[in-house]
């Protein structure tokens, strides 16, 4: 029932943004959101899709301010500090930073994503001591309960 659910809820949320997205095509300001698509990770396939979504509203004019929007966006989005933030958060890369700016993201993102490597194993070994004590605590339990009953 639960995925039934999950599904109808999925299909409903992709007509309201497409519906609502298209009849708002002609109202963005592409240069806007290439920014935030850049800024955000998002490689250039959502240009795609808003092609798709948005023809024959979206004009050329409106490509070419996403695309600078995009431009700029990925100055900010390839940056060490971001990388690093990225990479701590375990979050996918989409290998959209330019040559030039890719060595000083990729220097953060090693390092951050190595620190999340470490949390997150960190994380397994508290895990696994967290239900090895459970399973203790339940035998001792269970013992305690057997013991009882033998008198």
């Amino acid at each position: 029932m639960l995925n039934y659910i999950q599904v109808a809820l999925f299909i409903l949320g992709a007509l309201c943004a497409n519906s609502l997205f298209a009849g708002n095509c002609d109202e963005i300001d592409w240069k806007q959101r290439g920014m935030e698509e850049a800024q955000d990770g998002n490689d250039l396939n959502l240009l795609r899709k808003y092609k798709k979504t948005c023809k024959p509203k979206l004009t050329q004019n409106h490509v070419n301010s996403y695309l600078q929007g995009y431009e700029a966006g990925l100055f900010v989005f390839c940056t060490a500090d971001n990388g690093y933030d990225i990479g701590l958060s375990g979050k996918k890369y989409n290998n959209i930073c330019p040559d030039e700016l890719e060595e000083d993201f990729f220097e953060g993102y090693n390092k951050g994503f190595a620190s999340y490597r470490v949390k997150s194993r960190n994380d397994d070994i508290a895990d696994d001591n967290r239900r090895r004590e459970m399973e203790r605590a339940l035998r001792r339990k269970e013992t305690s309960r057997e013991m009882g009953q033998g008198k």
